[in-house]
């Protein structure tokens, strides 16, 4: 993942990170992208037991404007996996848990990025892709794969852009 996530394709863009635990948050203000934050204040936790280096791309206000079309908000990868993540922001956390149109914009978005960078930067290899749909306020649960109802999205996945991998959550953990 390397030969495509590094300063010299995304300038800019691109922070890495070895710490333990890595937050990221999703800015309520139009126009700034994501930012590494701290367990006080974020949307998102990557937690890296091993302590590998873990690249954060900043993709929406930052990769791609709001020109460039539908995108989602960042990508966090280490050498064999990327995930694309998009953070949806919830009103009513018991109605909007299961809200449909919440998850079908988020997975649009990560689709149009997808389709965006395997264009541009020849992402090949889809095996060790993955879209992660991230709530919240945070939701408390681990990231995990989408329940079976959610079928048709997984389908539509990889029919669109071949990333056979649908996760939802505000958490995941790189020990590969």
């Amino acid at each position: 993942m390397k030969n495509i996530f590094n300063n010299n394709n995304f300038p800019n863009c691109i922070e890495t990170e070895t710490e333990k635990i890595i937050y990221i948050k999703d800015p309520d203000t139009s126009g700034s992208p994501c930012i590494i934050s701290n367990a006080n204040d974020f949307d998102f936790q990557i937690n890296n037991p091993k302590q590998k280096e873990i690249v954060f791309l900043k993709i929406d206000s930052c990769l791609f404007n709001s020109q460039d079309g539908r995108k989602c908000d960042f990508s966090i990868n280490d050498e064999k996996v990327v995930c694309f993540v998009e953070v949806k922001k919830l009103k009513d956390f018991t109605n909007s848990w299961k809200s449909d149109s919440k998850k079908d914009d988020a997975l649009d978005q990560i689709i149009q990025t997808i389709k965006k960078i395997k264009t541009n930067y020849n992402l090949t290899d889809m095996r060790n892709v993955f879209a992660i749909i991230c709530l919240k306020p945070n939701v408390p649960t681990h990231t995990q794969i989408i329940q079976t109802a959610d079928q048709v999205r997984i389908n539509n996945l990889l029919s669109e852009c071949g990333c056979p991998n649908l996760y939802i959550g505000n958490e995941i953990t790189f020990n590969n």
